[in-house]
């Protein structure tokens, strides 16, 4: 049964997911979240399709076992499978890929959109599928980066190796095609969104996180079950290190959280 104050369960393979809870909590302020972090398992991205699935049916029961309104698939690695996924429960499912598609079309690029994700993300086509359906004139421009997420999730401080690996990311787009539209195809990547500005200041980023917010949003609304809590709770569960999302937790501000360690069943 779903109530206006059961929380949004939003799912991740790591820390990147805590862009889109940094959403929520703008957008949707009065909403619980739970929230679930893959991080022993982490990169999806580098997995076969078969084990992202199953990794991402036990991180949906365990959803359901707490009674979400709504799953928000913080993870476009885990959203390429949007298709094969949403039968596997009866609960509400968002994936990513296409508010980052939306948001790009109404940034109303006059040259290219480039797209950098993880190699499973890029090897799905999912995003020039959506693209095509959307907005069939605009070209997109993709590169799969094996190494980005994982060395944002480990956080070492080394940011020439950072700036190497964004680089190594975004160099082989724009020796292909001219764009002025990048999407950042994984949600670990507006985490250091600030040093792909500063390498490429041409560039309008788009973090598809903020229109996905706003998309269930308005679905909220529409099924009258936004919520009306005073006092929220943010859950974060995560099947790796406490200590690897604290620095995330305090760089994307996000606030009144539990932080709490479970394996994946």
């Amino acid at each position: 049964m779903q109530s206006n104050n059961n929380p949004i369960g939003v799912i991740d393979s790591g820390v990147g997911g805590l862009t889109v809870i940094r959403e929520i909590q703008k957008q949707l302020p009065k909403e619980n979240i739970l929230y679930f972090g893959d991080s022993k398992n982490m990169p999806y991205g580098n997995k076969e399709p078969e084990e992202i699935i199953s990794l991402t049916k036990k991180m949906f029961s365990f959803m359901e076992l707490q009674n979400v309104k709504v799953i928000l698939l913080a993870c476009n690695t885990i959203s390429s499978f949007i298709e094969e996924l949403i039968p596997l429960t009866e609960i509400p499912v968002f994936d990513i890929v296409y508010p980052g598609c939306l948001a790009a079309i109404e940034n109303n690029p006059k040259e290219g959109i480039g797209l950098i994700a993880t190699e499973a993300t890029v090897k799905s086509n999912i995003y020039k599928k959506t693209l095509e359906s959307l907005k069939p004139e605009f070209c997109l421009y993709s590169n799969g980066s094996r190494d980005l997420a994982k060395v944002i999730e480990k956080n070492n401080g080394d940011q020439s190796q950072l700036n190497f690996t964004i680089k190594s990311a975004i160099d082989p787009i724009l020796k292909k095609a001219s764009i002025d539209t990048l999407i950042l195809g994984c949600t670990h990547y507006p985490i250091v969104s600030k040093n792909i500005s500063k390498l490429y200041p041409q560039l309008k980023l788009i973090d598809p996180a903020k229109k996905l917010v706003e998309i269930v949003k308005h679905f909220l609304e529409k099924n009258h079950l936004l919520a009306s809590n005073s006092n929220t709770k943010l859950n974060i569960y995560t099947s790796g290190s406490m200590e690897n999302f604290l620095p995330f937790i305090d760089q994307l501000e996000i606030k009144n959280y539990n932080i709490m360690v479970k394996e994946l069943d």
